[in-house]
């Protein structure tokens, strides 16, 4: 549609079908796609500017982030509600994994306790001494366990490098 040398200053990309896209006095510059994943796509917002994407789809998905936030003082960052919910999670998965600890049969632990009991309701028929033998032997174990991944963790984090590790040095 070249019609005196001029280019399309504005352009809808939701003309009407048989109608000019740009008049006659200017030149049409409408885009051509190469691959099917390229799509021209018109995004509508609230109270904004419309703007055209030309691109993958998918790529607006992954780069934009949309939330019905917003904040009331301007030093509030817009993603404050995504930040107090990964907080949230830290928080509970932290908690589970103290108590998924507290209930291995250590010695200074609760499971110590759990253990002791449970021996004593299982085995009630036996003596006391021999009670009283496996439940020392259950928190040893437990309590072996614990040390023994506590140094593989301090063996990993020392030769994996410095770098992994953020300390602050003097």
């Amino acid at each position: 549609n070249r019609t005196g040398g001029r280019t399309c200053q504005t352009w809808d990309p939701f003309h009407s079908p048989g109608e000019d896209l740009c008049g006659e006095q200017e030149d049409c510059l409408v885009p051509q796609f190469t691959d099917n994943t390229t799509k021209l796509v018109m995004v509508r917002r609230k109270e904004q500017k419309d703007f055209l994407f030309i691109g993958n789809p998918a790529e607006i998905y992954s780069y934009s982030e949309v939330t019905e936030y917003v904040p009331r003082f301007s030093f509030l960052p817009l993603c404050l509600p995504d930040m107090l919910v990964k907080l949230c999670n830290y928080m509970a998965a932290f908690s589970a994994a103290l108590a998924v600890l507290n209930v291995v049969p250590s010695y200074l632990l609760d499971g110590q306790h759990m253990a002791r009991v449970l021996v004593e309701m299982l085995m009630s028929s036996f003596s006391f001494k021999t009670r009283t033998n496996v439940t020392m032997g259950v928190t040893v174990f437990g309590s072996v366990l614990i040390f023994v991944n506590i140094l593989l963790g301090l063996q990993s984090v020392l030769t994996s490098g410095a770098g992994s590790l953020s300390l602050v040095s003097f």
